[in-house]
């Protein structure tokens, strides 16, 4: 979903809607695991050309251009749980991205895939983990939703 830094949305104030989004600065993130589509699907939904300030193509640059006041971008919703630096934008757009895990069915019986796989399933538990459950929950949920302990390994992570 779209994010800002605080610092940003003092100088630029927060979008009330897509249509007012569109005239902010855009923070994009171009690599081969963010489709392309996800920008052809914000210009579709606006019907504009989008003001893009800043592209980048690796997910940390991204996070820190945008918690550093570069424009809006969009983020995981875990990016909320990892800090404070960037706000959630609610303007109604929010993109689902799909996780996969591919291996030779011959494999299922190794040990060291089942070991893998166990721990896959773990870091995307969506009952500890409630921004890779099916349905969309806003960040502002998160802190309420995580046990301390989860919260705590999140400490010192972001701004």
């Amino acid at each position: 979903m779209p994010f800002a830094s605080a610092d940003y949305l003092a100088r630029r104030g927060m979008p009330a809607s897509l249509e007012d989004a569109i005239h902010h600065d855009l923070v994009w993130q171009e690599s081969d695991q963010i489709a392309t589509e996800a920008l052809n699907g914000y210009i579709a939904a606006t019907n504009a050309q989008p003001k893009i300030v800043l592209s980048t193509n690796t997910s940390s640059s991204h996070y820190w251009a945008v918690t550093r006041g570069a424009g809006i971008g969009f983020l995981p919703t875990y990016a909320r749980a990892i800090g404070t630096a960037a706000r959630p934008i609610s303007i109604g757009v929010n993109f689902r991205r799909d996780i996969f895990v591919v291996y030779h069915p011959g494999a299922k019986n190794s040990p060291q895939v089942g070991s893998v796989l166990a721990g896959l399933r773990a870091a995307f538990d969506a009952d500890r983990f409630p921004w890779f459950a099916e349905d969309f929950i806003h960040p502002d949920k998160f802190e309420g939703l995580l046990s301390p302990e989860d919260r705590s390994r999140l400490d010192g992570f972001g701004g």
